[in-house]
C-alpha cells in the first residue's frame, strides 16, 4: 500500500464530525496542500466514504479531495438522504463529476433512476467511467 493509500484511509476512518470540522478548520489549507505532495497525479480512482462508503469514483485529487472524505455539501448530502425516496426518477442537470448523481442513485434505488446530464465533456468523461462498469443504475447519455 502507497502512503497515500494509507493516508487516505486514515482520514476517512476518522468520524465524520471530525473530518468536518478539520475541513472547516483555519489548518484545512495546510492539510490539503500536505495531502497534494502525497498524491501527484491529476486523475485518480479513490474510494469514497461517508455516505458513499464501498464506491469509487475517478477524481481531479487536488480539487475534489472533499468527495473521498465525505465531506462534501453537508448540508445538500443531508436533504437528499431525507427527501429523495425508492423508486423516484431525478434529473440531475449539471452533473459535474457525479456524485450528487450517485448518491441520488443510492437513494432512489433499484426501482427509480436517475438522468444525469453534464454539458462539459472533461466532466462527463470522468463520471461516465462509472455508469460503463454498471456500477450504478444511472442513465448518461453521450453526447454525439
Amino acid at each position: 500500500m502507497r502512503l497515500r493509500d494509507a493516508v487516505i484511509k486514515l482520514g476517512q476512518r476518522l468520524p465524520l464530525w471530525v473530518r468536518q470540522k478539520i475541513a472547516a478548520s483555519p489548518f484545512s489549507l495546510v492539510i490539503r496542500r500536505t495531502l497534494d505532495l502525497l498524491l501527484r497525479d491529476k486523475i485518480v480512482l479513490v474510494s469514497l466514504s461517508g455516505p458513499l462508503q464501498g464506491h469509487k469514483m475517478r477524481l481531479n485529487w487536488r480539487h475534489h479531495k472533499e468527495y473521498a472524505f465525505g465531506v462534501y455539501e453537508p448540508a445538500v448530502v443531508n436533504a437528499i438522504q431525507h427527501i429523495v425516496k425508492p423508486g423516484w426518477v431525478y434529473a440531475d442537470v449539471g452533473a459535474h463529476l457525479g456524485y450528487i448523481t450517485l448518491l441520488l442513485a443510492k437513494q432512489v434505488g433499484p426501482t427509480g433512476k436517475v438522468i444525469a446530464f453534464e454539458p462539459f465533456p472533461n466532466n462527463y468523461a470522468v463520471s461516465y467511467l462509472g455508469r460503463r462498469r454498471g456500477e450504478m443504475h444511472v442513465l448518461a447519455q453521450p453526447k454525439k
